[in-house]
């Protein structure tokens, strides 16, 4: 059994050390140390995709975003991780995990929102266009509004380019 002094002591060391982690020069070491290996994963993702070896872009982007120690840049590394997918026509598997972010991590989803209409609309698909802008939006629950309005002009946009639509003002190509 411990002794009340004891009990004292490791309750004094435990507070000691909230407080030393708590100190801002300490904190501050520590987000110098997290943005500095954040750098070098994002440098050795952009190593990987200028050697050629999308695959290990893809792997490292993916390894970064599933840590909880990069939770704050998740985001970034979802992104840079679809935007690798699609520099190799992977756009199902791309398409997919952002359809699934949007069932979980809103986050994610949001910051690679756009990347797939943009390769379909780069590579003038315009029926692709069309039915990722379905598949958007029959994703429930549904997508905040401003989403919605991007993705109805997207859905007009590429009808104009397909001659589906009458243009009344001029747009169309």
């Amino acid at each position: 059994i411990l002794s009340l002094a004891a009990v004292a002591a490791l309750a004094l060391i435990g507070a000691s050390w909230f407080l030393y982690q708590n100190l801002p020069e300490v904190k501050a070491a520590k987000a110098e140390k997290l943005l500095a290996e954040v750098k070098n994963l994002r440098n050795g993702i952009l190593e990987l995709k200028e050697k050629g070896d999308i695959a290990g872009a893809i792997k490292l982007a993916d390894n970064a975003s599933l840590n909880p120690k990069y939770d704050e840049f998740k985001p970034e590394f979802f992104s840079q991780k679809i935007n690798l997918m699609l520099s190799v026509s992977n756009v199902t598997e791309a398409a997919s995990e952002i359809v699934n972010a949007w069932k979980g991590d809103r986050r994610l989803a949001e910051a690679a929102f756009g990347q797939v209409y943009v390769f379909y609309r780069d590579n003038a698909d315009n029926a692709a266009v069309q039915a990722w802008c379905d598949k958007l939006l029959a994703i429930d629950p549904k997508l905040p509004t401003a989403q919605l309005g991007q993705i109805f002009g997207w859905k007009i946009i590429s009808a104009l380019r397909a001659g589906l639509l009458k243009d009344a003002c001029g747009f169309a190509q």
